[in-house]
């Protein structure tokens, strides 16, 4: 099951509705970065009481993704110039080290990443938000799946930390560079071609140039 298609299929608790209508569509639209949250709105869309909603927030005030601003209320911070290259940094690390690790293991998973590429391909043409959000939604599978296919629990749980502020910068990155969609699938079959001829010197070079391109995007002003 892809990351995009976790919900459970229990009913979820008003909280946790609202937990995952923030996590999932809320804080991964760029739009929202800077701006103030309304508990009453978000829990007139959920048919919920603001109650679950602020618990919600406060769980994600504690994972940093959202500010509890006094006497002004929640807030979506945008990520600052070090914020962004940090991220990257980051991604970079725990990316280049899975291409070393599934490669030498011959766990690379060829067919579901090219799967999430075609997927890509469909979507490319496409500038609505819905569809530049879940472009971007494949974009985090493709590179998670490889990191996942590493079993090693505790890079999979740093990397999956991320997902929300990678969606929102990656959604950003596509609408500040019109071409960047047909970019990206090339730059992920690129990947996919240095993986399948198992040469890691290859991939590391996608992977830094294929981040380091949308880092770049997101740090023009």
């Amino acid at each position: 099951m892809s990351y995009t298609s976790c919900m459970s299929s229990r009913k979820l608790s008003g909280r946790d509705a609202a937990y995952q209508h923030l996590l999932q569509v809320v804080l991964t639209d760029p739009s929202n970065a800077g701006t103030f949250l309304s508990e009453q709105d978000i829990a007139t869309q959920l048919g919920i009481s603001r109650t679950p909603v602020r618990e919600a927030m406060l769980l994600l005030n504690a994972r940093g993704l959202i500010e509890l601003v006094p006497h002004r209320g929640a807030m979506v911070p945008a990520l600052t110039t070090s914020q962004i290259r940090q991220l990257f940094a980051f991604r970079e690390l725990i990316e280049v080290r899975a291409a070393d690790l599934t490669i030498a293991a011959g766990a690379v998973p060829l067919g579901i990443m090219q799967t999430l590429v075609a997927q890509q391909e469909e979507l490319k043409q496409d500038s609505d938000m819905a569809s530049s959000k879940a472009f971007i939604a494949l974009d985090g599978d493709f590179h998670l799946t490889m990191v996942r296919s590493t079993e090693n629990e505790y890079m999979i749980e740093a990397y999956e930390a991320i997902r929300t502020r990678q969606l929102m910068v990656g959604t950003e990155a596509i609408f500040r560079m019109p071409n960047r969609r047909e970019q990206v699938c090339e730059e992920h079959q690129q990947i996919l071609e240095a993986l399948a001829g198992r040469d890691l010197a290859a991939a590391e070079r996608s992977i830094v140039q294929h981040l380091k391109t949308t880092r770049d995007v997101l740090l023009l002003t």
